[in-house]
């Protein structure tokens, strides 16, 4: 199935070392759509080895799995995404602290910094 999408932005999470732990990647459709993509680093994602490009990736198949499906999916094991969520608490505050159940959402709530984030031009 081809999706066509206008807008995808990420956005990183970092620990208090600077490593990536949590990328997020929100997209919105040409219908007006948005989906959201969570990769968590460590043992749920396995990107730490790619760093952020390799959760971009990851993000970005949550996001367009949500946009596929039309609904949320695949539910965060919650002793793994504490741990990670907790090592990345300054950065999650700044961004708005979104509800992480799940690793795709379809029409999340957004918080004001993904508002911005999506309504912001891209540069090339």
């Amino acid at each position: 199935m081809d999706i066509e999408h206008e807008k995808e932005r990420y956005y990183v999470l970092k620990d208090s070392r600077r490593k990536p732990k949590v990328v997020v990647c929100l997209i919105r459709s040409d219908d007006g759509h948005i989906v959201r993509g969570v990769a968590v680093c460590g043992n749920v994602d396995r990107f730490e080895l790619d760093g952020e490009h390799g959760g971009k990736e990851v993000a970005y198949t949550y996001a367009m799995q949500a946009l596929c499906y039309e609904h949320d999916d695949f539910v965060v094991v919650r002793n793994r995404s504490v741990r990670v969520l907790r090592s990345v608490e300054k950065d999650w505050k700044l961004c708005g602290n979104f509800s992480f159940n799940c690793h795709s959402y379809y029409a999340p709530r957004l918080t004001e910094f993904e508002k911005g984030l999506l309504s912001a031009e891209i540069v090339k």
